[in-house]
């Protein structure tokens, strides 16, 4: 989802500006479009770091303790966000 919502950022930054548009109005627009732009790409990277790496290490860890380690690892993470 965070992707899809990535493309529409994109699609909207790329768009042009009304030339009637107040200067501050325009500049708001163009930083908050740029800011959900930035941290739906930061959620895509969070996401699929965690899907590569917590998976591997449960998977090809050595004994249940990497199982472990790795859901505890990606509890914090969950919080921390």
């Amino acid at each position: 989802q965070a992707a899809m919502f990535a493309g529409f950022a994109f699609e909207q930054i790329t768009e042009p500006v009304p030339a009637s548009t107040p200067f501050l109005l325009e500049m708001a627009y163009i930083c908050l479009t740029a800011l959900a732009l930035g941290f739906n790409l930061c959620v895509c990277m969070s996401s699929t770091f965690c899907v590569i790496f917590g998976r591997r290490l449960g998977l090809f860890g050595c004994g249940a303790r990497s199982v472990h380690l790795a859901v505890e690892n990606m509890h914090k993470a969950q919080q921390f966000t």
